[in-house]
């Protein structure tokens, strides 16, 4: 287990359809985190379907239309959110 402090995620790391690792920023310096187990996700309500659509994942017309390239077509991926 690694624990990076005062790091921002800027996207999870997809090959061959499988979470390998995470793309993240300390500073300016982008930095990145790989695995061969899981990677665990724990952005929040706003932070977590966030990351997904950077990372490939979520609604492909959302996805086309920003320009990010596909990894797995999930129409519901920040959909329904609700400020409490």
């Amino acid at each position: 287990l690694t624990i990076v402090t005062g790091a921002k995620a800027q996207r999870v790391i997809i090959e061959n359809k499988r979470a390998t690792g995470v793309e993240y920023k300390v500073g300016n310096k982008l930095e990145v985190a790989t695995t061969r187990k899981d990677v665990i996700l724990s952005a929040g309500p706003i932070g977590s379907p966030h990351l997904l659509q950077l990372s490939g994942i979520g609604d492909k017309d959302v996805l086309s239309k920003a320009g990010i390239e596909l990894q797995h077509d999930l129409p519901g991926v920040g959909q329904n959110l609700q400020d409490h």
